[in-house]
């Protein structure tokens, strides 16, 4: 069960919505600046800074529709680059044309960065091998994979922590896919077929009173007759 968990606040919308990557890799910083103060560049000392874009890999069911519609909702959005494939022999979808990993620019100042282009002789680019992160495994050996899925990797290449990538993706499932304000309605709404149905009983009369914690150990002997820690 440890693969349903993913550790980031907003995840378990992804297992509501059969959303469950493989594994969340912990990626480096997303930018990372270097000063090149020993060598030359242009005949003058530079700066070089690396930047790096984070991804998500995960298989959806073909037949379900709102796994189309996540998928589209994802093509169309501008702040995500999409690499995707319907099924085992299906055509590969890019919302661009090379989806990059990692990439370098330099310049003269540090102030310079901002505006340098990035060197494409100095850019990682995904290949289309990745889509093999997004099939499910069906078993503890890799080569037990589910392949007739929509195979789907997310690469988010601005700014932000996984966390910010993590909620951005829970929040287009929320708002863009089930049109619901939050997880507890989304449970709700996954939910209310099943108990209608017959096939999932809800106890609405069985809430549980919080525990009562007293801080000095010696209150519990009148009621029990033996401290606690005494067994």
């Amino acid at each position: 069960m440890e693969k349903f968990l993913v550790p980031y606040e907003n995840s378990k919308v992804f297992s509501l919505s059969g959303f469950i990557p493989n594994s969340i890799d912990a990626f480096p910083p997303r930018s990372v600046i270097i000063s090149k103060c020993n060598c030359i560049y242009n005949g003058e000392p530079h700066w070089e800074e690396t930047g790096v874009s984070y991804v998500l890999c995960a298989g959806l069911p073909l037949g379900d529709p709102k796994a189309q519609e996540f998928v589209n909702v994802c093509l169309r959005d501008p702040t995500l680059m999409v690499l995707v494939r319907k099924g085992k022999d299906g055509r590969i979808i890019r919302s661009a044309e090379r989806i990059w990993a990692e990439r370098t620019r330099h310049a003269n100042t540090r102030a310079g960065l901002r505006t340098a282009a990035w060197d494409p002789a100095r850019t990682v680019y995904y290949q289309d091998s990745v889509l093999e992160e997004a099939c499910p495994k069906s078993g503890e050996l890799e080569a037990e994979a589910f392949e007739d899925c929509f195979q789907l990797v997310l690469v988010d290449g601005g700014s932000g922590s996984m966390a910010d990538f993590v909620q951005r993706v829970s929040e287009i499932w929320l708002n863009e896919v089930y049109k619901v304000p939050d997880a507890m309605t989304l449970i709700a709404d996954i939910a209310m077929p099943f108990v209608k149905s017959g096939e999932l009983e809800v106890d609405y009369h069985g809430r549980r009173a919080p525990p009562t914690l007293v801080e000095n150990l010696e209150e519990y002997v009148p009621a029990v007759g033996i401290r606690p820690d005494a067994q």
